[in-house]
């Protein structure tokens, strides 16, 4: 390998952390938004709790998916429309 290679490669392995980062925050963020949506939209624990797991269960069941599309069409495109499609939803 010569350097650019290694140079290119720790940028793409640095970007993808920071993306995978960035999801792991927001995905852990509505566990700090408990107690305001409790109050502000009158939700019960359990409701919270539902909409809470659902996002749980729903990143569970996607991530295979999207890992076996990747392999098989390349993980660039991926490693773009990820993040951008887990910001939106």
């Amino acid at each position: 390998m010569n350097r650019e290679n290694i140079q290119f490669n720790k940028l793409q392995i640095f970007l993808s952390s920071c993306s995978h980062f960035i999801t792991d925050v927001y995905q852990s963020f509505i566990i700090g938004l408990i107690p305001i949506l409790t109050l502000k939209f009158n939700l019960s624990l359990f409701k919270v709790g539902l909409l809470t797991a659902t996002g749980t269960i729903a990143n569970s069941l996607f991530s295979p998916i999207f890992g076996y599309f990747s392999d098989r069409h390349g993980l660039k495109y991926y490693l773009i429309a990820g993040p951008l499609f887990t910001s939106i939803f």
